[in-house]
């Protein structure tokens, strides 16, 4: 400083740097002193450290003897507009395809949605826990869409968020098994009943597991009613017949719901599509939609895949 003149040494920006790193290093130094001398308030001396924070620009002396970085240093700055426009287009790809996601994917169930109160968890009861989509990695809403977006970009475990994002209906069949199951539960035969009973069941027919997935869920209604917040809800460990009639009506519909099916159960008052789920999305007004891909799964493949 005495050497060049305080204006000519004040005029170079690295001069000026290295005089700031060197007073905020006196200022350190100062205030330890002065904590260790003088009583001061602890909440006041810990602001006062927070200035020893600056020392880390010490380490940034060491471009002054390098040339060659300071020539990179440059050519980063020059490339700053056309990094900022590359940024932007990435910013653009990520929101459209959130979009997309959003209109193909929002219907899929999230873990969690299945506990909702009521009848407002009716849509995810057949979905596997291991096929729902995961509250941090979902397209109910474009914001958790980007998220699920990024997580893709980096590579992290998104095979699996593509099959949760590919699920399809399973067999649409009763097996003897499970109408064994479903009987027993029951304490009768459905199909043993006058045809013009309103519990008869024809076990035969094209639909039959749609009446079987109807009355578990009246029956699990029936055991798990106004247990809410109980453990174990949606099957209370105080009601364990209401995690059995889950199960079988898993078994009647496994996979997912379809359009059709949800809403045959919305005309029966068996689900409650009026409110959101528990991450948004699932309904449009009062509309119950399915909870499958909403188009063919190679669909949604390609679209993880044209991301990639």
């Amino acid at each position: 400083l005495a050497a060049l003149h305080p204006r000519r040494y004040i005029a170079s920006a690295w001069n000026r740097f290295d005089l700031f790193v060197t007073l905020v290093s006196f200022f350190g130094l100062l205030v330890d002193n002065l904590g260790a001398a003088v009583p001061i308030d602890p909440t006041v001396l810990r602001v006062l450290r927070i200035v020893r924070v600056f020392r880390i620009f010490r380490a940034f002396r060491v471009l002054r003897a390098l040339k060659g970085l300071h020539q990179i240093i440059a050519t980063l700055t020059g490339s700053l507009t056309a990094l900022l426009n590359l940024l932007l287009m990435l910013v653009l790809v990520f929101f459209m395809f959130a979009v997309l996601g959003v209109t193909l994917f929002g219907n899929l169930c999230v873990s969690g949605d299945e506990s909702l109160p009521g009848l407002r968890g009716v849509r995810c009861f057949s979905t596997p826990p291991d096929r729902m989509m995961e509250p941090t990695a979902h397209f109910k809403n474009t914001l958790i869409a980007l998220l699920a977006l990024f997580r893709v970009a980096t590579g992290d475990d998104w095979a699996a968020l593509m099959t949760n994002a590919a699920i399809s209906e399973g067999p649409r069949a009763i097996s003897d098994r499970e109408w064994g199951t479903f009987t027993t539960l029951l304490g009768t035969d459905p199909s043993q009943l006058p045809s013009e009973d309103a519990g008869y069941i024809d076990r035969f027919h094209e639909y039959a597991y749609r009446s079987v997935a109807k009355v578990a869920i009246r029956q699990w209604n029936a055991s798990a009613f106004g247990m809410e917040g109980t453990e174990g809800w949606p099957a209370p460990v105080a009601a364990p017949a209401a995690k059995a009639w889950i199960g079988v009506f898993a078994s009647a519909v496994p996979g997912c719901l379809s359009d059709d099916e949800i809403y045959d159960l919305a005309q029966a008052n068996l689900v409650d599509c009026t409110a959101e789920g528990l991450f948004g999305g699932g309904h449009f007004g009062s509309e119950c939609v399915g909870t499958c891909v909403s188009t063919n799964w190679v669909v949604a493949n390609a679209y993880f895949d044209l991301f990639v």
